[in-house]
């Protein structure tokens, strides 16, 4: 894989990095895809793209409760980012925080009138 090999010449190029941990979260890879954004999660300016992702990966893990704590800094930084609200209200349910999440599903239906509750 190109990307791959990017990163192994420059192991911190930003864009091969979220490029790649977006392909790899794509292919349900998530071990890996939480490997590549813990190593730039510190030094990019892309962060609500990069904490999207964690979100994603921690709600693959089970994890709901940092699935939570990511996806919120995301829409925090990024509040224009429909899918993260969508996405805030999986791991919300989970949890059994369930007035919380209607919030953030509503949200996402007000930014996105193609949302998938449509």
């Amino acid at each position: 894989n190109l990307l791959q090999k990017i990163l192994e010449n420059k192991p911190y190029n930003l864009l091969a990095s979220l490029e790649l941990s977006t392909l790899f979260l794509n292919q349900n890879k998530y071990p890996e895809a939480l490997a590549i954004l813990g190593r730039i999660i510190d030094i990019t300016t892309m962060t609500e793209q990069v904490y999207f992702n964690l979100g994603k990966c921690w709600i693959e893990f089970e994890d709901y409760q940092q699935a939570v704590v990511y996806l919120r800094k995301s829409t925090d930084i990024s509040p224009d980012l429909t899918e993260a609200y969508y996405l805030l209200g999986i791991p919300l349910l989970k949890i059994g925080n369930f007035d919380e999440a209607i919030i953030f599903l509503k949200q996402q239906l007000n930014l996105k009138s193609n949302s998938p509750f449509n």
